[in-house]
């Protein structure tokens, strides 16, 4: 957003007003899981190419997943949060999961 930009604040009012609680709940977790994703491709550089054939999405839905303005199923979403794990592991380096217990038994 450039403050060039004008934003129609009354346009947007009277869209969430016409939201049901359903679509309400709907649209934060739409803008929450873009949010996530808009986050992740910042702090690790991702680039455009790199996240569609991480995800297996075609390039045209790019701009649909950073915005929201997709039906994020569960699949998509675990497929989301695993890359985004993985990236955060490759990020701090060799450590080990395991062990739960301080003995090394279950």
């Amino acid at each position: 957003m450039s403050s060039r930009e004008t934003i129609n604040t009354t346009k947007l009012i009277k869209f969430l007003m016409k939201l049901n609680d359903s679509e309400f709940r709907m649209v934060r977790h739409m803008f929450y899981t873009a949010n996530t994703i808009r986050d992740f491709i910042f702090e690790f550089k991702i680039t455009k190419e790199e996240f569609c054939k991480e995800l297996c999405i075609p390039y045209v839905k790019y701009d649909h997943y950073i915005k929201g303005a997709w039906n994020f199923t569960l699949d998509d979403i675990s497929h989301i949060q695993h890359y985004i794990m993985r990236k955060q592991i490759e990020k701090i380096g060799d450590i080990d999961l395991m062990p739960l217990a301080e003995d090394g038994k279950d």
